[in-house]
């Protein structure tokens, strides 16, 4: 196919974007226009028209906002200085399909592109790697002059949780005929790993270990090691954003546990395990910082060994114990970095 542009040298290209620069020290640099993004600094047009820069190791972020000029156009701002003005049919990391008005279609890699406006917008970045490629995020933000994805758009995100388990009224600790027995609130935490596959849909795998206790029953006094229970779970994992940084996600996964039952100097049960499943969901209140609410469940099949006090009485059963609680906490999302 032809490869042709209409490139308009003497067209005044009037863009309603009002760029924001962010800078380590607080201060909100507003209303600018950025021209250039670069590995060593930001080149921009200030409120009145005049060309800026500012070291792009003493800036935290930049949010874009970018519509089309009063020509209704999408346009390109070619490293050659001219500015070509038609559709963007497509819009890559690593490329731009532009349609000129003539109908002919031209493909370009960032390495020939400053920045792109309209209804796609975009700036190309140049790293100290000597790679090109476009920045398609309205928020990009920056650690020390290096390029970081923000954390919604990490593709690995890393969560530390703290929660407290607060036990269903099914939760119970039994052996036939001697003890029936509600277990008490306790304490959890969890290591997750999420793995993004899209904007807002990720596969999300845990780590999860829950402890609680159990009251002294008449039938079998004396004190009862904690109920630990260790889990391994994999799922998905759904998130909206309301309004930034407010977003809710909901969450379902399904494994396998390993359940450490109460022992007793006179009553030893036998670690087990079965399939377990979890759902939950929650509330991000920052960035990084969310509200959570999960209740899982797992019912373990326990070898016990009853041992009757002064006597050689000895009595073995394999009882279902349903392990079923709450979990409500809080948790610390990281994002994966540059």
């Amino acid at each position: 196919m032809r490869r042709t542009i209409i490139f308009l040298s003497f067209v005044f290209v009037v863009s309603v974007s009002a760029d924001e620069i962010t800078l380590k020290s607080g201060s909100i640099v507003q209303n600018v226009s950025i021209i250039e993004i670069n590995n060593q600094l930001i080149r921009y047009n200030d409120a009145e028209g005049k060309e800026q820069r500012v070291n792009l190791r003493d800036v935290s972020s930049v949010l874009h906002h970018a519509d089309a000029g009063t020509d209704g156009a999408d346009h390109l701002y070619l490293r050659n200085g001219t500015v070509a003005a038609g559709t963007i049919s497509a819009l890559e990391y690593d490329r731009v399909i532009f349609i000129a008005p003539s109908g002919d279609t031209t493909t370009y890699d960032p390495s020939a592109v400053l920045k792109v406006t309209g209804k796609q917008s975009a700036f190309s970045f140049h790293s100290m790697d000597d790679k090109y490629f476009f920045l398609t995020g309205a928020n990009i933000t920056f650690i020390g002059g290096r390029l970081t994805r923000p954390l919604t758009q990490s593709q690995y995100r890393f969560i530390i949780s703290a929660y407290a388990s607060l036990p269903a009224s099914s939760f119970t600790y039994r052996f036939p005929g001697l003890l029936i027995e509600n277990v008490r609130a306790g304490y959890g935490i969890s290591f997750t790993i999420d793995y993004s596959l899209a904007p807002g849909n990720d596969i999300s795998f845990s780590y999860r270990f829950i402890e609680n206790s159990i009251g002294t029953p008449d039938s079998l006094p004396g004190p009862f090691s904690e109920w630990s229970n260790h889990l391994l779970l994999a799922g998905i994992k759904r998130t909206i954003t309301i309004a930034h940084p407010l977003r809710i996600y909901g969450e379902a996964k399904a494994g396998y546990a390993v359940s450490m039952s109460p022992e007793h100097h006179d009553l030893s049960p036998e670690q087990s395990s079965s399939t377990a499943w979890s759902i939950g969901g929650g509330i991000y209140l920052t960035e990084n910082i969310s509200i959570d609410v999960v209740y899982l469940s797992f019912s373990p099949d326990v070898r016990m060994t009853y041992n009757r006090p002064n006597s050689l009485y000895t009595r073995v059963v394999t009882q279902q114990q349903h392990v079923s609680t709450f979990l409500a906490g809080v948790s610390c999302t990281f994002g994966s970095g540059n």
